[in-house]
């Protein structure tokens, strides 16, 4: 039950999935998910609750850190008519929302110090009050906590409190980034293709998924979901291209890559799966298209796609440097330049030998 709601193969995530199921049994225990944003930790909290012993009971969610501090006992223990000038109404927080459920409060380290005492006071009493409230509320809920901040750290430098981060943490699963999780890009893909594409018969193109599965993901599986739907939208046909992709994807993708040879044996696999994806883009994608992303991209993009952009030229002009240059609106000193700049092997061809 649990790989239907969490999708993957890697090592890393496999770890977090047992680490899940040494949690979830303890229905009485605090948690925390650690991991960066974008990793799906209100998915590993949702399968927290669906998997343990209530799954019938409330899930509530909040997001912290989009609180008003000012509001912050408002919105979670809620309060009475008349508690201040615009409560017109009774109001039920968050708190008592979770019943005897689960209550996920994500970004846990964005809370100011004065609602962490706030909170500490209710995890330790287990009980509150609403605001104006006379009558105490009892706290039955298991709490589960997220955050990308590195709570010790915080602790460290007084940040975040101490009583207040054991209270919270009395079990810790950590959601991997998903540049750990290489193997599972193809799968998680496939599967936000299938959710968005509606009726449409849409598929990758191999050419598609080599280069997802070469990009790092810096806003990790919430990342790749945007990437798959804003893909769909591009896509005229029913494959998925290359040229649908957004094109900073092959900014962020090349903008890093290695420019010479390294002489460290660690760095030869990046290096070379690196080369065989520029050999791709620049096969696979349209000439015309390339060549209108590679002049509306800024100055600060241009090194990442002069690599693909380049590298197809002298093909395109039967390897006339001077043709090329003048294609891309280069001279040739220029073209030859930032061939180099870009970590290109060595150009060859004759400059001045005819175009046609």
């Amino acid at each position: 039950k649990l790989r239907e709601k969490i999708h993957g193969e890697s090592a890393s995530l496999l770890a977090a999935l047992w680490q899940l199921t040494r949690v979830i049994p303890h229905d009485d225990s605090n948690v925390l998910l650690l991991g960066e944003s974008g990793t799906g930790k209100e998915l590993f909290a949702r399968a927290i609750h669906d998997l343990g012993p209530r799954p019938d009971a409330p899930f509530v969610a909040a997001q912290v850190s989009a609180i008003h501090e000012h509001l912050f006992e408002s919105e979670m223990f809620g309060h009475e008519k008349g508690a201040f000038t615009s409560a017109d109404r009774q109001h039920i927080g968050l708190f008592e929302q979770a019943g005897d459920g689960t209550l996920f409060l994500d970004e846990i380290g964005d809370l100011s110090a004065s609602a962490q005492i706030r909170l500490l006071r209710v995890i330790q009493e287990k009980k509150y009050r609403r605001l104006s409230g006379k009558e105490e509320l009892p706290f039955k809920a298991r709490l589960v906590c997220a955050t990308h901040h590195n709570l010790p750290e915080e602790v460290r430098h007084n940040k975040f409190r101490l009583d207040l981060y054991q209270r919270i943490n009395e079990a810790t699963v950590h959601a991997p980034p998903l540049r750990d999780r290489k193997g599972d890009i193809e799968v998680l893909a496939w599967y936000f293709l299938n959710i968005h594409r509606g009726e449409r018969q849409a598929a990758f193109a191999d050419e598609t998924l080599k280069i997802l599965c070469g990009y790092p993901f810096p806003g990790n599986v919430r990342e790749l979901e945007n990437i798959v739907k804003s893909a769909l939208r591009a896509c005229v046909g029913e494959i998925i291209l290359p040229q649908s992709l957004p094109i900073g994807i092959m900014n962020d993708l090349l903008r890093d890559a290695p420019l010479t040879k390294s002489d460290k044996a660690a760095d030869a696999p990046r290096r070379e799966h690196i080369e065989e994806l520029i050999d791709e883009l620049a096969r696979s994608l349209p000439a015309d298209w390339l060549t209108g992303a590679y002049r509306e991209t800024s100055k600060l993009h241009n090194h990442a796609l002069d690599r693909v952009y380049l590298r197809k030229m002298p093909e395109r002009h039967r390897h006339n440097l001077k043709a090329a240059a003048k294609a891309s609106e280069l001279d040739p000193k220029t073209f030859r330049n930032r061939w180099k700049q870009s970590g290109l092997p060595p150009l060859g061809g004759d400059e001045e030998k005819p175009d046609g």
